[in-house]
């Protein structure tokens, strides 16, 4: 969890998805975030999206705070 945190700009907050189909599972970095605001909502309309498909549906999502080197403004 540490490793993707660390791919994540600091003053960002990334979007992630846990691919439960794989062993280990997998982590996969969807989309990065200025603002708590614009991940939270990308981060319900995932979830939305997932409650609307078949039961199986394994993959999750959720936010990491950033801890890489800063993104350029």
């Amino acid at each position: 969890m540490e490793a993707m945190a660390a791919r994540i700009p600091r003053n960002r907050i990334g979007l992630v998805a846990v691919d439960g189909f794989s062993w280990p599972p997998e982590l996969y970095l969807i989309a990065t975030f200025a603002t708590r605001e614009e991940a939270e909502a990308a981060l319900a309309a995932h979830q939305g999206a997932d409650a609307k498909q078949a039961d199986w549906i394994s993959d999750r999502y959720f936010l990491y705070e950033g801890t890489g080197e800063p993104a350029a403004e």
